[in-house]
């Protein structure tokens, strides 16, 4: 929880930072802390926005993912302000098992009903590694859809902990691919004893975080996939030219200013992310650039009423592409009330909007039969919230006879649902959405909405 308490003594409104105390950090170092912190030891601030820079400051150490509570106080005496800053750390070497399902999104795998579509195996995640907020993954995972891959991220080589460098490494093989769309739903192909699709994926990250809310994003990135023979047969436009293999590089860059007050489920504040990426430069003939951004704002109405809005878009280059780059929406993007089904093409824009109400405000407790505080204490808060989704994908190289009949149409939907806003930074949804077309259902996501 967050609490301030504060005396003025003084004849004048401008006070210095005089003391930084940081408690409660066992394993994350200070400089990493003192880096979100909006005011520097020795600064001089305006009296009436101490309390601002604080609450902006535990807003900030919590969006970093390292802990689960941060206290800040301060006492100002003779124009000195003395800060102290609590924290508890939330647990950082996760071994995992992995028991997942491989579907789109949680309620199509439901849906579907189709349980060889999970995956199992092992994950081994060291956050915070080092105490330098450095993050060290190594996945090994069997089933539906393979995958053996390691990543490591340093987001602070430098001292002033604005340059960061990542890299990652993956290697994907499935027994079942989706190799086509019809009547706006996936089409799989199996082979038990084949893999349709393995694929090799190899990236490397430069980040240069500009400000505490700006970032500037470059990456290189390697793929190669192939596919057997029946898919190519199925679908010659899979890969493209009936081809078995292709192989490509791609260079992106991303800016993001995120300013948003807790980023699993912000009520105030705003974000802005714009992606620039070509892939198919060396290997292939591959030729796909587009432009992808989202702007989303949150704003408090009035008490326990909070209003968001997210419109995000992507544009790409006049060329046909091959199958499996074309991605519209019910992949990453989703529109709710169609989550069961996909629409393809590479030029979009979906605006959402969403209206919450605190049901039951955050209150924070203490299970005391588990012995460590990185686990023990716990919070949760209920909002209930409305909302209304649309949008549009275009796609020029659809046949006009298809069978995908949402693309190049305007879809749209709304809906009530619940939010359950607790541990470890979880959001678990229920939401009772109805499309243009009068089909309505419950549906469980993960994550906030917008």
């Amino acid at each position: 929880m967050f609490k301030l308490i504060g005396t003025i003594n003084a004849q004048t409104d401008i006070i210095t930072i005089s003391k930084i105390n940081i408690t409660g950090n066992k394993v994350t170092k200070q400089k990493i802390i003192l880096k979100e912190l909006t005011f520097n030891n020795g600064d001089t601030v305006k009296a009436n926005k101490i309390d601002s820079l604080c609450k902006k400051s535990q807003e900030n150490l919590m969006n970093t993912s390292l802990f689960n509570f941060v206290n800040i106080k301060y006492t100002i005496n003779n124009n000195q302000a003395n800060i102290k800053i609590n924290l508890i750390e939330q647990w950082y070497i996760w071994p995992i098992p992995i028991f997942e399902h491989a579907d789109r999104n949680l309620s199509s795998f439901f849906h579907n009903g189709d349980w060889s579509r999970i995956n199992y195996g092992a994950f081994l995640a060291i956050y915070n590694f080092r105490g330098r907020k450095e993050v060290l993954k190594f996945k090994v995972r069997f089933g539906y859809k393979q995958q053996f891959g390691f990543m490591y991220s340093k987001p602070n080589l430098d001292k002033k902990q604005k340059h960061g460098l990542s890299i990652e490494s993956s290697y994907f093989r499935q027994h079942e691919l989706a190799y086509t769309t019809q009547n706006n739903q996936l089409v799989y192909y199996r082979n038990d004893s084949k893999f349709t699709k393995t694929s090799y994926r190899a990236t490397v990250g430069y980040q240069y975080r500009q400000t505490l809310y700006t970032y500037h994003k470059f990456s290189l990135q390697y793929n190669n996939i192939q596919v057997n023979d029946s898919i190519s047969i199925k679908n010659p436009e899979y890969l493209g030219d009936s081809a078995t293999n292709t192989q490509h590089l791609s260079i992106s860059y991303g800016f993001t200013n995120d300013k948003r007050n807790y980023v699993y489920y912000p009520t105030n504040g705003h974000y802005f992310n714009t992606i620039i990426s070509y892939k198919g430069f060396i290997f292939t003939q591959t030729n796909l650039a587009y432009i992808k951004s989202s702007f989303r704002w949150y704003q408090p109405l009035i008490k326990r009423l909070f209003f968001g809005q997210n419109i995000s878009g992507k544009l790409s280059n006049k060329y046909e592409q091959p199958y499996y780059l074309i991605e519209g929406l019910g992949y990453a993007d989703v529109i709710r009330g169609y989550e069961y089904y996909v629409i393809d093409g590479n030029n979009n824009i979906i605006i959402k909007n969403n209206l919450r109400f605190n049901l039951i405000k955050r209150k924070d407790f203490k299970m005391g039969f588990i012995p460590w505080e990185q686990f023990n204490r716990s919070y949760i808060a209920v909002y209930l919230n409305t909302y209304f989704d649309a949008g549009y994908v275009y796609n020029p190289y659809e046949p006009t006879n298809t069978t995908n009949t949402m693309v190049n149409s305007w879809q749209y939907s709304g809906g009530i649902g619940i939010d359950i806003v607790t541990y470890y930074d979880t959001v678990f949804r229920i939401e009772y959405s109805i499309n243009k077309f009068g089909e309505s259902g419950f549906f469980i996501h993960l994550g906030s909405g917008i």
